[in-house]
């Protein structure tokens, strides 16, 4: 993606609010704004996408989801991959933006430390996706104190 800066990205990902030449309404472009704002990557706009870091990256992805005024954000583990400053970050900015926009954000994760520290409720699914077991994170929190840390 070489070349493709973080405000292409974002409008990119906003086709469906674009005209026939894929021109963004004033309305969207403020939407935009305010999310890149919200995510603390508004300094980002014209950098290439390329050279972002793992965390800057999800960061551009969510700016999309909340341009868009998605009302649910569905996210396939938003922290894999990121080191422990970047998936911090993240999780915060995922709980800031539930707060803040009122978006439902449903996430995957393999790490229940992760679940803990943004979710009101965590589902446990098998092996096979099967539904398993679901429980507030106030009570998870009791059973596991050492995992509910950096809250």
């Amino acid at each position: 993606m070489k070349g493709f800066t973080v405000e292409a990205f974002v409008r990119t990902g906003c086709y469906r609010e674009s005209d026939w030449r894929g021109r963004i309404s004033a309305e969207v472009e403020g939407r935009m704004e305010e999310a890149l704002k919200m995510l603390g990557i508004g300094e980002l706009r014209k950098r290439d996408i390329s050279t972002l870091s793992d965390g800057e990256f999800q960061k551009a992805c969510l700016a999309t989801g909340l341009t868009r005024r998605a009302e649910v954000l569905l996210l396939d583990e938003p922290t894999a991959h990121l080191d422990v400053e970047n998936r911090i970050d993240v999780l915060r900015t995922l709980r800031e933006v539930a707060r803040k926009t009122g978006t439902a954000v449903l996430f995957s994760s393999h790490d229940l430390h992760d679940a803990l520290q943004v979710a009101d409720r965590v589902f446990a699914l098998t092996r096979d996706g099967r539904f398993l077991a679901s429980a507030g994170t106030d009570v998870l929190r009791a059973a596991f104190p050492a995992l509910a840390n950096l809250r």
